[in-house]
């Protein structure tokens, strides 16, 4: 089981389904940025793979 943090804005692919038109290309950068930063520090640090890496599974606060 894991638990997580409570995100208002729910996953990242309904937040981009639902605003990605009024989204900023800085903040979508930073979004990009921000994913693959978690993804580098888990495999590199962590040394653990995400084997379920989708939209779906990235919580937006």
């Amino acid at each position: 089981m894991t638990v997580n943090q409570y995100c208002n804005s729910g996953d990242l692919r309904s937040f981009l389904k639902s605003n990605f038109e009024h989204l900023k290309w800085e903040s979508k950068i930073r979004i990009l940025y921000q994913i693959s930063s978690g993804l580098h520090f888990i495999h590199d640090w962590a040394k653990l793979t995400h084997r379920d890496f989708h939209p779906g599974n990235i919580l937006v606060e």
